[in-house]
């Protein structure tokens, strides 16, 4: 599949000199290099009228039911970052940020809150943890699945004082949260309740 700004194409052949393009859509084009994503068998990616799917033969604007097409140019999809996880496409875009999972019939988009700036994201190989790294370079963990609609977790960077500490207090700064559970480590033993 070769994604532009113009066009998608789909690029068959067995050699360089007898690659062939065919045109699959020629009126929508991506508007986001960082939105577009492997999704294993199809592409996903925004244009200026929604998210797209397309396999190679087949071209699909899937957010329609979503986002009306004359709205989505409000959440300045040229601005995307998205990723893959857990066969998911995860958009990156402040008030529009969510997991869109393009097959679902109901809860197509679940929304998330990135109320911060970040310049990347990663599918750890190992793990098989979502990873994003923020505008001041903090590593954020973050998992969501359908059983977790949107739930977020962030992993603190390790802090090492120089001498013993005894913390006091340990809290949790945030708005309209229903739904928090905050567990506390240390050297890998939850101390959540003083233990």
């Amino acid at each position: 599949i070769v994604i532009t700004d113009g066009g998608v194409f789909a690029a068959m052949g067995t050699a360089p000199a007898n690659i062939d393009c065919p045109i699959v859509q020629d009126s929508l084009g991506c508007v986001s290099i960082e939105s577009i994503v492997d999704m294993g068998g199809y592409a996903m990616f925004a244009t200026a009228d929604g998210i797209a799917v397309c396999d190679g033969s087949t071209f699909l604007v899937v957010t329609e039911d979503v986002i009306l097409r004359t709205q989505f140019d409000n959440y300045n999809p040229q601005n995307f970052r998205c990723f893959r996880h857990t066969d998911k496409f995860i958009i990156a875009a402040g008030d529009l940020s969510g997991i869109l999972n393009p097959n679902a019939t109901n809860s197509k988009l679940m929304p998330i809150g990135f109320d911060f700036a970040f310049i990347g994201g990663f599918t750890h190989k190992l793990d098989n943890k979502f990873y994003f790294v923020d505008a001041s370079r903090n590593l954020l963990l973050f998992d969501g699945d359908d059983s977790k609609t949107g739930t977020g977790y962030w992993k603190s960077p390790t802090i090492r004082a120089p001498h013993k500490i005894q913390p006091r207090w340990v809290g949790l700064d945030g708005e309209n949260l229903t739904k928090c559970k905050m567990v506390v480590r240390a050297n890998g033993v939850d101390i959540t309740n003083g233990g």
